[in-house]
């Protein structure tokens, strides 16, 4: 399918007008003035000086306040977080930070079947069980106020850190830290869990004076937390995750250095993408189709044999996730060849594992460039679905105009969750996607969003290293995809099954290595002129230093 190229829209006040700093590119110091980055020097090389005051958080006072005199006390805490790498990141960032300082914890982390996601029944019993001082919610509990209510009862607190909206009614009982619920949080207010997290470990080592020996293990997690949410990499989220990289690699927290090595991670400095497409799908694998507890476990392991163990086992569990989205794949996008001229893609099937249908629908949003649902159908008769969406067309807004359909369902604009029952799918799925099409009308299709034009003289490992610069690459900082127009392919050849190729391009007297993937169907003609939108990257396999084109779509230059 044919994809539109786009400039891609700058951020609110942004000049474009760059800024003077010699040691920039001007292709460069063009694309951060676009990017709405007034000061290039903190973006490029942000300092843990950078980040807002650990108390900006409205709430975040009095949570630390409380959290510190729990472990002053000795108290006991039943930590509790989430199944994905956010909340797996955060309830053991949150763990080490209050045993640390004195707490007696215990960490809990809920499983996708029975438990489902946030401060439910599971949590509810273990505390009445154990009959802690306090429970610790990390990132859940926002709308939980049924739950909170029943511990008050019982003689136990809850503190909530949490970035979610509120879905329901708001915490009547307990004291909560997010920046959704109002107030001004500055840049803390884009945080991920992880990063509320990390101001609160900050804010704990001030007021219980437990020192600053763990908050190298804290950046660490919330730098993974940071980057596997998809929350903006600015401000304090840019500061984090990139601060972080370096603590990862240094080997703070054993458990995340045992996961790089088994997934294939050389050995060195961490990238942005080795936390994004290795480390946080294996921590998130655990969720979805076998036990987050084991990644919970891993995460706060310090024993060498023991690690070795764990990391194996996160290992087989991710193999068993690949197996599973593979086969949801591949059966998704044969039942979507079959519904021609829609606006979204709506489907259901027993066979799928609940576990993978989210990773699927991303998939098949981004190849076919519409929103789609995909749900796996239950014993019970209900279809529990995961929903992704494409630029301009807000899910959220269109569940709730589906209400009256649904057991359940919310989320965010671009990602969502939704049960309902499958004797009203058809009515479900036809006015789903009569509201899709209602705000897709000028959206639908694959894009690539643009930053800028190079020319081939531009094409040099200086401006590659340059751009290096800008990791890790995410929300709000993504990767600079650039055009450059009459590029000769030469020498094309196919790679990996033929799914993806590779080539020569040259354009005047320079000719540069470009690999193409997911582009294998057909290759280029070696005889035309090409325009090309792509990324620059440096290629520093084997000690070398030699720059790459990646290229994400092409098109004959009109002659």
């Amino acid at each position: 399918m044919r994809k539109r190229w786009i400039a891609r829209p700058s951020p609110p006040g942004a000049s474009g007008i760059a800024a003077s700093d010699p040691d920039l590119p001007r292709p460069l110091a063009d694309l951060l003035a676009r990017r709405g980055i007034r000061i290039p020097g903190s973006f490029i090389r942000p300092s843990m000086e950078d980040l807002s005051g650990w108390d900006s958080v409205p709430g975040m006072g009095e949570v630390v306040e409380r959290l510190a005199g729990a472990c002053l006390a000795h108290s006991g805490i039943v930590v509790w977080g989430d199944y994905d790498a956010d909340g797996l990141t955060s309830a053991a960032m949150m763990t080490r930070a209050l045993s640390s300082a004195g707490a007696c914890v215990e960490a809990r982390v809920p499983e996708r079947a029975p438990d489902g996601y946030g401060l439910g029944r599971t949590a509810v019993d273990l505390c009445l069980a154990r009959k802690p001082s306090l429970l610790l919610a990390v990132d859940c509990g926002t709308s939980s106020a049924t739950e909170t209510a029943e511990l008050a009862e019982a003689g136990i607190d809850t503190v909530v850190i949490d970035h979610h909206e509120s879905e329901g009614t708001a915490l009547a009982k307990g004291l909560i830290a997010n920046p959704r619920l109002g107030g001004d949080a500055g840049s803390a207010g884009e945080l991920s869990a992880a990063g509320l997290c990390f101001h609160a470990c900050r804010g704990l080592r001030v007021l219980s004076g437990s020192g600053d020996g763990d908050m190298d293990k804290a950046l660490a997690l919330a730098c993974v937390g940071t980057i596997c949410d998809v929350v903006p990499l600015r401000g304090d989220g840019r500061t984090i995750a990139s601060c972080g990289l370096g603590a990862i690699s240094s080997g703070a927290v054993p458990g995340l250095t045992a996961l790089a090595r088994s997934s294939g991670i050389a050995p060195g400095p961490l990238r942005g993408e080795d936390v994004a497409y290795r480390i946080g799908p294996r921590l998130n694998a655990c969720g979805r189709v076998g036990s987050a507890a084991d990644a919970l476990e891993l995460l706060l392991c310090e024993d060498g044999a023991a690690l070795a163990s764990l990391a194996a086992k996160v290992e087989k569990i991710n193999s068993l996730r690949r197996t599973l989205d593979r086969k949801v794949c591949e059966e998704a996008f044969e039942q979507a060849s079959r519904q021609k001229g829609r606006s979204s893609i709506f489907l259901a099937d027993r066979g799928w594992h609940p576990g993978v249908v989210g990773i699927a629908a991303s998939r098949l949003s981004s190849e076919l460039g519409i929103p789609v649902v995909l749900a796996s159908i239950g014993g019970d008769g209900l279809a529990r679905g995961s929903a992704r969406s494409i630029p301009g067309v807000p899910l959220n807004t269109i569940l709730q105009s589906l209400s009256d359909l649904l057991v359940s369902g919310g989320g965010h604009r671009q990602a969502a969750g939704l049960t309902f029952r499958m004797d009203v799918i058809d009515e479900l799925a036809a006015r789903f996607d009569k509201a899709a099409a209602g705000f897709s009308e000028s959206f639908t299709g694959p894009v690539v969003y643009l930053d800028g034009r190079l020319a081939g003289e531009d094409l040099t490992p200086g401006l590659a290293r340059s751009i290096r610069l800008l990791e890790p690459f995410g929300e709000a900082n993504e990767e600079p995809v650039w055009i450059t127009s009459g590029i000769r392919m030469l020498q094309p050849r196919r790679m990996g099954d033929g799914k993806h190729f590779s080539c020569q391009a040259r354009t005047g007297d320079r000719s540069v290595r470009a690999v193409a993937f997911g582009m294998g169907a057909v290759l280029p003609d070696a005889e035309i002129d090409y325009e090309l939108a792509y990324s620059l990257r440096l290629d520093t396999y084997r000690g070398g230093e030699d720059i790459v084109i990646h290229i994400k779509d092409m098109r004959p230059v009109r002659q």
